[in-house]
């Protein structure tokens, strides 16, 4: 924010949500909706805390997990359209990306998911799988 408001950068990519929460209406008037990033949460367990867990808790997990995932995708769509609206009715405007903008963004970062999916054991098939559920074009290598 203090960068914005000084007018050392004119530009942010961030959520709708942290938009409304920092009121770019302030520093900015156009919002591109890219859909880079949402307000979503994970829950990360370091491998050694997890492999400690019994087979039974991590299987209650995981069940667990596959449960409540599509309440918090809903409760995450539901807060963007909220923020989004708070973004219009406080006078910002926001659209899509163009086809241009989109094609440069992909063009920058398809190389570091592929970089990342080389270079992190085990991450092609979850990026595969995270590709393939959010319906967008797999890696180029396979996993």
């Amino acid at each position: 924010v203090p960068a914005l408001a000084s007018g050392a950068i004119d530009a942010t990519m961030t959520s709708a949500t942290t938009g409304v929460a920092q009121k770019y209406w302030e520093f900015l008037d156009t919002a591109y909706a890219t859909n880079h990033n949402w307000a979503s949460n994970m829950m990360v367990v370091s491998k050694a805390a997890w492999e400690a867990l019994s087979e039974q808790d991590q299987v209650a997990l995981e069940a667990l997990a596959r449960r409540l995932e599509p309440e918090f995708w809903e409760i995450a769509k539901a807060d963007d359209a909220r923020t989004r609206a708070i973004l219009i009715d406080q006078g910002m405007t926001v659209l899509p990306p163009s086809e241009e903008m989109a094609d440069q963004m992909r063009a920058v970062a398809r190389p570091m998911w592929e970089e990342f999916a080389v270079n992190v054991p085990g991450a092609d098939t979850i990026l595969a799988e995270y590709l393939s559920a959010s319906g967008r074009q797999p890696l180029e290598r396979a996993p």
